[in-house]
């Protein structure tokens, strides 16, 4: 909902609200894809009455039978999400060029989550039947006060902007979980009737913080051909150490329209030409509230002859904790040729990230678990964006064809120019490498797989023929930690997309597309520590090449569940080169001469569109693999792409999604 209102010639106000309530149920069943995946169909799925057969593998495979989700008076979940994002603003003309503007912001997010697995479940297995109840919200709010200055003195414009602002955020989460329930219909409805309640401090929490900014900006145009902006800005974040809180930054902006000077006014051919040119510096405080204080979480004690409630330090403070700010400095090049029939733009970029703010992880031996975050280490990023948009053919006539492309190209070069002091280079315990990206994969060297007449050789490394081949870096004659090095990374060397759109009597087609050349596609998929792959010979899995003596390939090896499945990861490294349609919209506009007798009088549109139809191109694709964009982050078994949860990877957690949409736009 969005009002916009004028009172009088002077006053405006504008009100905005978005609402979102949402319900599922189900979540749980996602951890029956092992069974659904790994029970063979010639188990028997129902006993002689009928009944579905529960556990219908060996006596020794506790591995349910997914048809017993069907059955959900032992089992179920309920999640439920409520939104509200509101904006509202206030503008009043003061004087000429003069006027105040308040923008207010109110968002608030809750979720209510309930889940219940019985004992007789796959999700159990035999183990207490255990539910859960979770509550959690978010309120934060933005007050912006700004005054704005805007005047023309001749060939001279002058713009001011002033502005202060505050916003603050404050979460709590409350959750509870029982274990042994006496009838499981019950599930999460009653839990004073659980056996056991425990209050776990992973869904118990309370988290405030503020931030508070002063910023004044001034723009200044001579003759609309020569541009200036010089803005500066303060910050103060609650999430930063005492006396660290603050950090100002400047950044100036030029411009020149060069098809404005007199010298191209007969150069038809030009429509439009201009340079642009920037400095400036950016802030990042995105670390966790109460981050500097250090932390203690609750913990029992062996006491006598009972245990006794403490607390132990999980986390260190950090006095010294403060802004990490990048210094940017970007340079443009806009242009327009044949009437901006066809048009586009350059820009180079270079950004210097300096007191990077990450965690370090501590010896064992400090009696701390996790990282320490700090002001670390400095990174680099640069790259270069071309964007070209062309008119390709133009209508004749009302409703002849016309076709408009828009194409971007661009790359971007990421890497890290300093970690502690200039005596470290690498910190392989946190997957950070001076002048590599910090997606950095940090492995073995894959040669291939050993062959048959290579039995002497693999021996001495440990291994037999079928098995994979590593590369011995060191030549000490054997492989270790130490012959892992740098492979690559998620980043790639190009990047880019385009819309095609055309237009013929009434109909609309456009198609969108993107590509990628270059960069490391992990693929958790092809890595046998993954249920998909588990080289175990037993079940089906992946299309993929198994070595076997009548089959010496070098792609895969043998299936064999004993192999070291630390060493196993790089079977899952692909060019991360793609090509995809990420949709085909088609429409078609009713002449409103048909519609009128309906009362819509600016006509209806009907309109079918599909989201990532086919990939057209893709190496990954090839080898058995799905989409070759990343879905989610590494997760903590997958300890060979660097640290977990920063390494972008392609797998099952979140498939692609073919889409198709059918609408109607009704505008009366």
């Amino acid at each position: 909902m969005a009002i916009d209102q004028s009172i009088g010639n002077r006053i405006r106000l504008g009100i905005t609200s978005m609402n979102s309530l949402a319900n599922t149920s189900g979540s749980q069943a996602t951890q029956m894809m092992w069974p659904i995946y790994s029970l063979t169909p010639l188990m028997v799925p129902y006993e002689n009455d009928g009944t579905v057969n529960k556990q219908p593998a060996y006596d020794t495979d506790n591995t349910y039978n997914p048809q017993t989700l069907l059955d959900q008076t032992n089992w179920g979940d309920q999640n439920r999400r409520h939104a509200s994002f509101n904006t509202m603003y206030a503008e009043v003309d003061l004087f000429a060029g003069l006027k105040y503007r308040a923008n207010l912001g109110f968002d608030l997010t809750t979720s209510k989550y309930n889940s219940f697995a019985g004992s007789d479940t796959h999700m159990r297995q035999g183990s207490e039947s255990t539910g859960v109840s979770s509550n959690n919200d978010n309120m934060a709010y933005t007050i912006e006060n700004l005054l704005i200055y805007d005047k023309t003195f001749g060939n001279h414009r002058i713009g001011v902007t002033a502005m202060q602002s505050i916003q603050e955020s404050t979460s709590t989460g409350a959750r509870f979980t029982g274990t042994t329930l006496a009838a499981d219909y019950i599930q999460w409805n009653n839990f004073n009737l659980f056996e056991v309640i425990d209050a776990s401090s992973s869904g118990n929490y309370y988290s405030n913080w503020s931030l508070v900014s002063f910023m004044g900006r001034i723009n200044y145009s001579f003759m609309d051909r020569y541009l200036l902006t010089l803005t500066g800005r303060s910050d103060g974040s609650s999430r930063l150490a005492e006396g660290r809180k603050w950090h100002s930054y400047p950044a100036v902006a030029l411009a020149w329209k060069i098809r404005q000077e007199s010298f191209m006014q007969n150069v038809d051919v030009i429509s439009n030409l201009k340079i642009r040119a920037g400095y400036g510096q950016t802030s990042n405080t995105s670390i966790n509230p109460y981050t500097t204080l250090g932390g203690l979480s609750g913990t029992v004690y062996s006491f006598g002859d009972r245990g006794v409630n403490g607390y132990y330090v999980s986390s260190l403070p950090n006095t010294e904790l403060t802004w990490e700010f990048t210094k940017q400095t970007n340079i443009g090049l806009d242009f327009g040729v044949l009437g901006d029939r066809i048009n586009g733009s350059v820009d180079f970029y270079m950004q210097a990230t300096d007191g990077v703010l990450l965690g370090v992880q501590l010896p064992g031996s400090q009696g701390v678990p996790g990282s320490f975050l700090k002001n670390i280490g400095s990174t680099e990023n640069k790259g270069l964006e071309i964007v070209l948009n062309g008119i390709i053919m133009t209508p004749s006539a009302p409703g002849g064809l016309s076709w408009e492309v828009n194409t971007n190209v661009f790359f971007n070069r990421e890497e890290i120019t300093a970690l502690q002091d200039e005596s470290v280079t690498k910190d392989i315990g946190n997957g950070w490498f001076v002048g590599y990206p910090a997606s950095a994969i940090y492995d073995y060297v894959k040669l291939g797989i050993w062959q048959t007449d290579e039995a002497v050789d693999a021996a001495g490394f440990g291994a037999k023929p079928g098995d994979i081949k590593l590369e011995d870096l060191n030549l000490d004659g054997k492989i270790d930690d130490s012959d892992r090095k740098v492979l690559g990374s998620s980043q790639p060397d190009l990047m880019g997309g385009f819309t095609s759109t055309w237009g013929f009597k009434g109909f609309d087609l456009s198609a969108v597309g993107y590509f990628r050349i270059g960069g490391t596609i992990s693929s958790t998929l092809h890595m046998p520590n993954n249920y998909w792959n588990r080289l175990d010979g037993r079940r089906g899995q992946l299309k993929i090449d198994y070595w076997s003596e009548n089959n010496p390939t070098n792609d895969m090896p043998k299936p064999d569940m004993s192999i070291n499945a630390a060493r196993t990861n790089v079977l899952g490294y692909f060019d991360g080169s793609f090509l995809k349609i990420r949709s085909v919209n088609l429409g078609y506009n009713l002449d409103p001469k048909f519609t009128r007798w309906l009362g819509v009088n600016s006509g209806i549109r009907v309109y079918a569109s599909v989201a990532d139809p086919f990939i057209l191109f893709s190496p990954y694709l090839k080898k058995g693999g799905l989409d070759p964009e990343p879905t989610n982050f590494a997760s903590s078994d997958i300890n060979a792409l660097a640290i977990p949860g920063r390494t972008l990877v392609v797998g099952t957690g979140i498939p692609p999604v073919r889409k198709f949409v059918f609408g109607l736009n009704v505008r009366f």
